[in-house]
Order: C-alpha cells, then structure tokens, then sequence
C-alpha cells in the first residue's frame, strides 16, 4: 500500500522505472497495486450508503413478508438469511415491525384534516384466543377506521372507540351493528342521533335460516322411521303384534305429516321474512316503510303459531329488534332523492320514473345474486339483471353506461348488514395465524394501514384502495408510505 501512496500522490518523471528497481519489483505489480488501492479507498468511503441502501432493502422485504405474505418472524429470518442480509435477527425485524406500526396509530388518518369525512359505521368485535378487538369499517370502500385491543368490551370502550374515530374528522350518518347491549348504551350516549341499522343476517337468517335444514332432518327421520315400522309390521306373526305394530305404524305416521307441515309452512314464513328485506318490489318501486314493517310482523305472528319454543324464542328476539331492522328502507328513499340531482349533473339524458324503476329492479337483482350461496339462484338473478338491463339500453339513446353507474353507486349506500367486519375478520385471520394469536396493538396498526392502501385487485373496487374511496384523493404505494413512516 506504501508504493501505491507514493505512486497516486507524489508523482514525478521516472517514478515508476525507479521504484520498480528499487524494490525488484514489475511495473505491472505497481500498477496493479495502485488499482487494489484505489478500490479499497472508495469501499471505504461508501461502505455508510452501501448499508443504508442494504437496510432500505431488507426493510421492505421485511414488511412484504410480514403484510402480504404472512410470514413469522423465524419465517422471515430465515428467507433473509438465504439471500446474505446483515438484518437477520428475530430481534431486529422484531422491533423495526413495532416501532413502524408505533408511528402508524390505531385510527385511519385521512390526508385532508380541514375536511369532515360522512360515512357509514359498521362495528363488531373480533376475537382471537384471549385478545379481545374492537373494529369499526367503512362499508362501501372497505375501509377500516380504527382498531384496537381492548381489556373488555364494554359501553365505555365502544364510545371512546367511536370517539377516536371522530376526532380524525370522520363522522356517522348511519350505524350498522349486532345487537350486543354494550354498543347499544354507547350508541345511546355518545351519538343517539345517528340512525341504526340493526345487522339483518345476525338477526334473521343466522337465528332462524339454520332452522329449515333441522327441521328438513326430523321430518326425514321420522320417515326413515316410518319406513321401518311399515317393515316390521308386514313381518308380523299374529294379530295381537300385527295391531300392536299397526298401532305404532300410525303414531309415527301422524308425526311424519306434523314434521312436513312444519317444515313447508316455516320454510314459506322464511321466505316471506327474507322478502321483506328486499328494498324494492318486483316492479322496482321502493316499499313503503309501515308496510313492509306489516308484513313482517305478519310473517313473525304465523310463525310463532308453529308453537316450536325455540323458534318462538328467537321470534321473540327478533322482534325487539324489528324497527331498526328497516332503517335501510329511509335510507334508501334518501339515496333516491339524490338520484335525481346527480343524474341532472352527470347526463343530458332524461330519465323517466319506469326506466329508473327498472334500473331499480336490475340492481336488485345483482344484489340477490352476490347473496345467493347456491349456483342456481346465483345464475337465475344474473340472468334477470342482464334481461332488464337489455330492454332499458334500447330506450336510452346515451350514456347508458354512465347512468347506470351513477345509479347502482347510489343505491349501493343502501346498507343492511356489518358483513364489511366479516370479510375484513376473514383477511385479518391468516394474520392473527402467523403471529400465533400473540397479537399486539402495533401489528394490528400495520394490518390495518396496509389493508387501506393496497389496490384492490378484483371486484368493482378493482384500481382503487379503500383510502382513495374515502378520501377521493390518490396516494403512493403502500410500500412506500411504510418505508417513510419507518424512517421518520
């Protein structure tokens, strides 16, 4: 390294030849040397911007791991470990995990503070093991506005959960919720103005639907039952066990016929009851809200006069819930009114009342068939969609793709349910999964901030992340917005 010093920095004629004799030594040694110095001396200068650049790299592939992957901590070691990274440890991923999801907060923080965001609440608990999480989403973009773990899950909790969100400048104009008394006193004291909209599927379908495939089941064993007395008495050998067993043979035939009555007439008063969900009717005028309320309560009295005890006591259930039941009817009269002055905004095209009635019915029908388990059912509501969206675009002679936007947006702020909780607790599981249900408040803030950023892949929230829904405004990578929070 001392003949590479004096070669670069205290040059003259001759140099070279000289100090090669000198030290017995070839000119292309000394070049060579010269080379080997220069090298080191820019690693040497680079090395701090070489880690830097390397730690911005595990960084994000720690977080890639971790967010979209699901990876664990040793999963995530190891993967880093393979491809030669400094930042290997469980601890160090560890704790830049906890302190990024630290500087993230447990609210959804919108980019406009000056701006109050009105949407729609739709809360409920989610569990995993002994932790116990409070999460409120907004449903038409999914995105979630808080969430947190909470010792208990009390009246207090909830209002300062909701309270939380408010004070980020986003406020309720409708709450979609279970029945747990708990949110209902919060509700009462901290925003009883707010209209509820009691979740129909917890109190409906989840109470009552189970009871067609139970009571399908009696009346097919009692048959199967019947169908082996009838055996036995064909096999009998005198009158006194041939009348002995007719005897029988018509006990269970009486209750066989019971089991069917029961099992048609309350699959028909079902039926009716899930029909009194459906915001318009088979003409694609909105129902009134007294009548559809009638008709419920119809529906529940026929019910109750099965005389089954259990079924009567979810009746009895559903009925202190009834009102809150149908607040989607007003709210979907009030998203009909708006109609009017967005479509007058958007469109030269004037619209009469039965082509918006027939958009109307259409977007029911795409409803029923998002709901529909079964493929038939599904196929059936695609089929009646697509028939009446064919007849209203031979009446319209422009924007038929732009109207019919305009009105299922719309009309999707008709809201009946907190399913938005449900779907995020099935993309929140697998996560709870990795981390082995040891979860921590900071994880759920990396969840949660990553979840209302990503783009949406597929649906009709396709090329928007529930943020951009929200907020109207677009924004960076979520990636990228982790990577500068991580370093402030």
């Amino acid at each position: 390294m001392f003949l590479a010093y004096v070669m670069k920095y205290q040059k003259y004629r001759g140099q070279v030849t000289k100090l090669g004799a000198k030290y017995k030594v070839s000119r292309t040694f000394l070049y060579a040397n010269v080379k080997l110095h220069e090298k080191i001396i820019a690693e040497q200068i680079n090395r701090p911007f070489l880690r830097a650049a390397q730690k911005v790299s595990c960084h994000q592939k720690i977080l890639l791991q971790r967010l979209v992957g699901n990876c664990s901590l040793e999963a995530i070691q190891t993967i880093l470990e393979a491809e030669g990274s400094l930042y290997n440890s469980v601890g160090y991923i560890s704790e830049f995990l906890r302190d990024t999801g630290r500087a993230l907060g447990q609210t959804i923080q919108l980019p406009d503070n000056s701006v109050t965001y009105e949407v729609a609440f739709a809360s409920d608990e989610i569990f995993g093991k002994t932790k116990t999480i409070l999460i409120t989403v907004e449903p038409i973009s999914n995105a979630i506005l808080r969430i947190e773990i909470v010792e208990h899950r009390g009246s207090i909790e909830w209002q300062n959960h909701w309270q939380g969100i408010t004070n980020q400048g986003v406020t309720p104009n409708l709450l979609l919720k279970d029945e747990g008394i708990a949110m209902k006193a919060a509700h009462a004291v901290i925003m009883p103005e707010v209209p509820v909209q009691s979740d129909t599927f917890h109190a409906v379908s989840h109470r009552l639907g189970l009871w067609i495939t139970r009571l399908e089941a009696a009346a097919f064993s009692l048959m199967l039952d019947l169908e082996r007395k009838e055996r036995f008495f064909y096999n009998a050998k005198t009158p006194a066990t041939l009348q002995k067993r007719l005897d029988a043979y018509d006990k269970v035939e009486k209750k066989v016929q019971i089991a069917i009555d029961m099992y048609h007439n309350f699959t028909f008063l079902y039926h009716n009851l899930l029909q009194c969900f459906q915001a318009f009717d088979n003409k694609g005028q909105l129902k009134v809200y007294q009548t559809v309320l009638d008709d419920f309560q119809a529906a529940l009295d026929l019910a109750k006069t099965l005389q089954h005890p259990a079924i009567c006591k979810a009746i009895k259930t559903i009925e202190s819930l009834t009102p809150s039941l149908f607040t989607f009817i007003n709210q979907t009269q009030m998203c009909l009114k708006n109609l009017s002055q967005k479509l007058q905004n958007s469109t030269k095209q004037f619209l009469n009342k039965e082509q918006i009635n027939a958009f109307c019915s259409a977007w029911q029908c795409r409803k029923n068939a998002i709901k529909a388990k079964k493929t038939t059912r599904r196929n059936i509501a695609n089929i009646k969609e697509t028939t009446i969206l064919e007849k209203i675009k031979t009446t319209l002679t422009t924007d038929y793709q732009l109207i019919k936007d305009i009105i299922y947006n719309q009309l999707d702020q008709n809201l009946q349910s907190s399913a938005a909780v449900e779907n995020i607790n099935s993309i929140l599981r697998p996560f709870l999964n990795s981390v082995k249900n040891q979860v921590t408040q900071e994880a759920l803030n990396l969840f949660m901030f990553y979840h209302n950023h990503r783009i949406f892949k597929h649906g009709k929230r396709k090329g928007s992340s529930p943020m951009q829904i929200v907020s109207g405004q677009q924004h960076e990578h979520w990636l990228d917005l982790l990577l500068q929070k991580s370093a402030a």
